[in-house]
């Protein structure tokens, strides 16, 4: 079991050079990519392929979109350069619309899916390997839940092929159910302001979670993998009594998952909030940075790094279309100055921030809580 430290910090340690701008944007799902500097690539392709428009219609679409060094290390292992693949018409449409799925899909809905049948026709295995969730068996998550105005973007850290190109059939480029362990990790928060302390209820029996208190999270409880009924009650309550229930929770093996309860007791707006998050290897030098947006009637906010801003309308989970409110991003390890300010109005500084300092091989979980009128933010930072 990894050693979890729960201490209590200002909102949002975040983010180095990778900048990504997170939330509903204006533009479309193409105008979101060109605006983002790290899409060069694909933009071309898109262009390239006559798929502007298609991409830029009114969805909704979930795009599988890969960075500049995904497609660069894509041509390399295919033989190809950019030229040649930007001038095969035929193999860039395929391989283009492979990574577009129809609908809105967060990246919750993805990880609880075995697979999604693409825009062109075959199916994008999912499933998770190492304990991070991938696409069929190899392409990795950079940024998730990247809202357009016709849809969604997932970055993604590698090109995937469908079978009809690699040559490999779906049940070997990825099955889900040969990928994972037969265990998963998971933890419970308590985020709902006005609820009192609680117990954890799993499949009709009081787990060893009780008393649990506003703002805690548990530490990482392992699981065998499977579907769970899980339920919240009131301390010393009785199942029957209980204020958030779940029937039927698939969880997958080898994932790391948050449940999360938010919204309020007075409000009737209990629920929990499912978070998928990442725990694969963190690069040599950097940290891993999970950021939720936890307070019920919050508006959005950005995060601004030196005055430029790098997340941009995080919200909470279901106000911007059906987002979660959770954000992941890798940064370097180091000093950050950074200021929360509200949005539409960057004047309004909510937290400011300088020298927040981030340790190189942590995970970072970071909750914005509590009300409006009386904020908080717990980290939960997790060594290992």
């Amino acid at each position: 079991m990894r050693k979890v430290l729960l201490v209590a910090l200002s909102l949002l340690a975040v983010l180095g050079l990778l900048v990504v701008p997170v939330g509903a944007q204006q533009g479309t799902i193409v105008e979101v990519a060109q605006g983002a500097g790290m899409f060069n690539t694909l933009v071309a392709a898109v262009e390239a392929a006559g798929l502007v428009d298609a991409l830029s219609g009114e969805g909704p679409l979930t795009v599988f979109a890969p960075t500049d060094d995904a497609f660069a290390a894509a041509l390399e292992a295919l033989g190809l350069s950019a030229e040649e693949l930007l001038g095969n018409t035929e193999l860039l449409t395929t391989v283009l619309t492979y990574h577009v799925v129809p609908g809105n899909l967060v990246i919750g809905q993805v990880a609880s899916s075995t697979s999604l049948t693409s825009l062109q026709g075959e199916d994008i295995a999912v499933g998770v390997v190492d304990g991070s969730l991938k696409l069929n068996g190899s392409a990795g998550f950079v940024a998730t839940n990247i809202e357009a105005s016709n849809g969604i973007i997932h970055v993604i850290d590698a090109v995937i092929l469908p079978p009809s190109v690699s040559g490999a059939a779906p049940a070997e480029a990825a099955p889900a159910e040969e990928m994972a362990a037969d265990t998963l990790m998971v933890r419970v928060a308590h985020f709902s302001p006005d609820a009192p302390a609680v117990d954890i209820f799993i499949n009709g029996e009081r787990s060893a979670i009780t008393g649990l208190e506003f703002p805690s999270v548990t530490d990482w409880v392992e699981l065998p993998a499977g579907t769970y009924d899980l339920a919240v009650a009131a301390s010393g309550s009785a199942l029957a009594d209980a204020v958030i229930s779940v029937e039927d929770a698939a969880l997958p093996a080898g994932a790391h998952i948050t449940i999360a309860a938010v919204g309020s007791l007075a409000g009737g707006t209990l629920k929990p909030a499912v978070l998928i998050e990442d725990y694969s290897a963190i690069a040599e030098g950097n940290a891993r940075v999970s950021v939720f947006h936890g307070i019920e009637g919050a508006p959005a906010v950005d995060v601004l790094a030196g005055g430029a801003a790098v997340i941009t309308q995080l919200a909470y989970p279901g106000t911007l279309g059906n987002n979660d409110g959770l954000f992941t991003l890798d940064v370097p390890a180091g000093s950050y100055d950074l200021q929360v300010v509200a949005n539409p109005d960057p004047s309004i500084v909510v937290l400011d921030l300088p020298g927040t300092e981030l340790t190189a091989g942590m995970n970072y979980f970071v909750a914005a809580v509590g009300t409006l009128a009386e904020p908080q933010v717990v980290v939960v930072a997790t060594e290992g």
